[in-house]
């Protein structure tokens, strides 16, 4: 027994492939749960509770990681091969997005970077090159297209249009103290030019005519279509959230960042079973880590409390103890969005509830289907 141990003297020091992706999944919820996430995973997994602290200890004293503000403080390095950064425009679980020139083209584009701190992991690089092989072979008007691939210096990256405007998570920001009720499409506009600090005239875009409700249908329509499309080349995206659909001035809405987009029906969502994505959009079985349930009408939920959070700019189930959003989502009663927007009639709500029904059995059979 302990001469096994002696056979490969690095063998300690390498993170087993269940205790690699706790880690992964504790750096991912780190960027909106803060140190809540590992003690979460230390509960949910005390047996390997002890190696994941040890295992983050190790990545802090190196300086691999950062809290949000001091990461966004950061420097960062002034060129990557054809590529001269210019500035930071936001960073995910596994990677960073700068704005960048392409200066052999003389163009501007968004460029992706790994983390690096993931490649601290042999895996690291498998999933971003998942990620740009899922996007690369993606052909549609709603979702980003990349430019070009490659790497420089051992970090990987890609480069993707450049695209002026703002999430859904910023706009929800924007306008989080006002009434819904007294929105109207127009007020979307208004939050996009304020993030992207254009004080151009608002767009003759169809995207911000109308009522509140009707210009917060219009934008999930278009990603249900984008996710349609998605869905039936076998891919599922599994975090859909507010900001990972952009919305540009001039109107476009566009579904990003597959950084946890799988291939339907693959056993291997995660090697632990555990849940990716963001806690608040999850569906119930993505939160229950049951990945023979997991098919498009997980990512319908999530896009149903992404819209649920449109109609309200409240999200349906909030609690500052993890355990009880758990529970509040995995039981699925979530308060009518008409008694947080008195303005939306009987129809909208049913499409926003139909959509977050707690068994996947009960909602839309697809992205494309309508009520």
């Amino acid at each position: 027994m302990t001469n096994e141990r002696h056979d490969d003297p690095e063998r300690s020091t390498r993170p087993t492939p269940q205790l690699e992706e706790l880690v992964f999944e504790c750096l991912e919820r780190m960027e909106t749960e803060g140190t809540a996430a590992l003690e979460a995973l230390c509960a949910q997994h005390p047996a390997q509770s002890e190696d994941l602290r040890a295992r983050l200890h190790t990545l802090h004293k190196a300086g691999l990681i950062e809290t949000a503000g001091a990461a966004a403080a950061q420097a960062f390095p002034e060129r990557l091969g054809d590529f001269r950064l210019l500035e930071r425009l936001g960073e995910g679980g596994m990677g960073v997005v700068y704005l960048a020139r392409q200066e052999s083209l003389g163009r501007e584009v968004a460029l992706k970077l790994i983390r690096p701190e993931q490649l601290f992991f042999p895996g690291a690089r498998e999933r971003f090159r998942r990620e740009v092989e899922t996007v690369a072979r993606l052909n549609h008007p709603g979702i980003v297209p990349i430019h070009t691939v490659g790497e420089e210096g051992g970090i990987p990256y890609f480069a993707m249009e450049r695209l002026v405007g703002g999430s859904l998570a910023d706009v929800i920001d924007h306008l989080k103290d006002e009434s819904p009720t007294q929105l109207s499409g127009a007020d979307l506009d208004r939050a996009i030019a304020a993030h992207a600090h254009d004080a151009a005239p608002p767009a003759p875009a169809a995207v911000f005519a109308g009522r509140w409700h009707e210009a917060c249908l219009r934008i999930v329509r278009e990603v249900a279509e984008a996710l349609e499309y998605v869905h039936r080349r076998g891919v599922l995206h599994r975090d859909i959230k507010p900001s990972n659909v952009m919305l540009t001035r001039d109107g476009r809405v566009m579904l990003v960042d597959f950084g946890l987009a799988t291939a339907e029906g693959s056993a291997r969502m995660t090697r632990t079973g555990s849940q990716l994505g963001s806690l608040a959009y999850m569906a119930p079985e993505q939160l229950r880590g049951d990945t023979a349930a997991i098919d498009a009408r997980s990512d319908v939920y999530s896009l149903g409390v992404t819209l649920y959070e449109l109609l309200t700019l409240r999200l349906p189930f909030v609690d500052p103890k993890q355990s009880e959003l758990r529970r509040q989502i995995a039981e699925g009663r979530p308060p009518a969005p008409s008694k947080r927007n008195q303005s939306l009639d009987r129809d909208v709500e049913t499409v926003c509830l139909h959509a977050m029904a707690n068994d996947p059995k009960h909602r839309y059979a697809s992205a494309a289907e309508r009520s």
